[in-house]
């Protein structure tokens, strides 16, 4: 990846305000995991729709602590859909990034899965399929 192209790529990014971080992972996390899923929440948001409707699920049926569940149980159980969220994510990383990742892969992953469904568990009432 050319430097234009690293440049081309953070300057996408929101900017986030953050507190002090104490560790690299950290860091990553505040300066490249977040920005990206923020990028990100619109296809998040498709894509998560998408997976209700493939599933056939009755999601706008469902209670909030239903939701909740439904929503907790894809991101930990469908290992292909996962696989395909978090390359919504890894998609999006600079050289630099990419090796931070390979160096830290199960943190970084972990991370992700996390940040990305508090971000979908923030926003049920926009996963509805009639929303």
């Amino acid at each position: 990846m050319t430097e234009t192209q690293t440049s081309q790529l953070l300057a996408l990014r929101p900017q986030i305000l953050t507190g002090q971080t104490q560790t690299p992972i950290e860091e990553f996390q505040n300066k490249s995991l977040r920005p990206i899923l923020k990028l990100q929440n619109d296809l998040l948001i498709k894509a998560f729709r998408q997976y209700i409707e493939k599933h056939k699920s009755r999601f706008d049926k469902l209670n909030t602590s239903e939701k909740n569940d439904f929503v907790i149980r894809a991101l930990r159980q469908d290992h292909q859909f996962r696989h395909f969220l978090r390359g919504v994510v890894v998609g999006h990383f600079t050289d630099e990034e990419w090796l931070f990742f390979e160096l830290n892969e199960n943190e970084v992953n972990k991370r992700t899965m996390k940040l990305v469904e508090q971000r979908l568990l923030s926003q049920l009432e926009v996963l509805s399929l009639n929303g």
